[in-house]
């Protein structure tokens, strides 16, 4: 139930790409936990797939992922992050960065109405409980 009345995945999404912290991230700034259980054992599924993998939509997907959970300043973190690997000009990712921020607005305001505390706050808890390592 918890899962229908956050939204699901959202829309928004298309291909592959931040589905999974997404959907973490909003669970935890709304109050519930995810756990990893460390027996779990993950088979990624290579065969064929209804989508074609492109490196917009990878873009696309982190970037409003990022805008949906932590808003605008998240959102301007991924886009100016320095990634040697990123295959797309600059101009494209810009154009890349409005449509995520389009998109994503409704999931924005999903997170927004639900969540207990922001981005920045779960992440300072993350370190202080031992979750994660500091930077």
């Amino acid at each position: 139930q918890q899962f229908i009345d956050l939204g699901l995945y959202g829309d928004c999404f298309k291909g592959y790409g931040g589905e999974e912290p997404y959907l973490d991230l909003k669970y935890w700034l709304c109050g519930s936990q995810v756990w990893v259980d460390p027996a779990l054992r993950i088979i990624h599924y290579p065969g064929p797939r209804n989508y074609v993998a492109s490196a917009a939509d990878y873009y696309r997907n982190f970037m409003m992922a990022a805008y949906a959970i932590g808003g605008k300043g998240w959102l301007e973190r991924i886009y100016n992050e320095d990634d040697p690997g990123a295959s797309l000009p600059r101009d494209v990712l810009a154009s890349i960065r409005l449509q995520a921020r389009q998109l994503a607005e409704p999931e924005r305001r999903v997170v927004q109405a639900r969540q207990l505390m922001d981005l920045d706050q779960l992440l300072l808890w993350f370190r202080t409980a031992g979750v994660v390592e500091p930077n």
